[in-house]
C-alpha cells in the first residue's frame, strides 16, 4: 500500500513499461517518467539543490509537473508548486521562503520594487479594512 510520494516514485518505477502518466494527448510509461525525473533531479543537484531546499515550480498541469515533483522526491527536497492564480502578496510570501537557485533569471531591481509596492499597498488596504469596523 502506497503512504508516500516515495512510495509512488517507486511504483513508478515498478512499471518500467506500463502507462503511468497521460496528459495532453502524450502517453508516458514508468520508465519513461522515472527517466525524466532522474535527469531532473541530475540537473537539479548540479544547481545547488539539497535534502531538505525547497523547489517552487510555477506551470500549469503538464506532465513536466509530474517529472519535476518526482525528482526533488527524489533527492529528498521538498516541492512547493505554485498556482498559477496566486497574486502579488501570496507569491511574495511563498518566494520569500525558498532560496533562488534558477533556472528563470532573477528579478531585476525595478520588478522588486514593484513587487514591494504591491505588498505594501495590500497590507495597508487590510490595515485600513480593520480600522473601518
Amino acid at each position: 500500500m502506497m503512504r508516500t510520494f516515495p512510495d509512488l516514485a517507486a511504483r513508478i518505477a515498478s512499471l518500467e513499461s506500463r502507462v503511468v502518466l497521460a496528459c495532453e494527448g502524450r502517453h508516458f510509461t514508468g520508465g519513461e517518467v522515472t527517466t525524466q525525473a532522474r535527469r531532473i533531479a541530475r540537473a537539479l543537484l548540479a544547481a545547488g539543490v539539497r535534502r531538505g531546499d525547497r523547489v517552487c515550480l510555477w506551470v500549469p498541469n503538464r506532465p513536466e509537473f509530474i517529472f519535476v515533483e518526482l525528482a526533488v522526491t527524489l533527492i529528498g527536497a521538498i516541492f512547493v508548486p505554485i498556482q498559477s492564480r496566486y497574486g502579488a502578496t501570496e507569491l511574495g510570501n511563498i518566494l520569500g521562503r525558498v532560496k533562488y537557485v534558477g533556472p528563470q533569471p532573477e528579478p531585476t531591481e525595478n520588478e522588486i520594487m514593484d513587487m514591494v509596492v504591491e505588498e505594501i499597498r495590500a497590507v495597508r488596504g487590510k490595515h485600513a479594512k480593520g480600522r473601518s469596523r
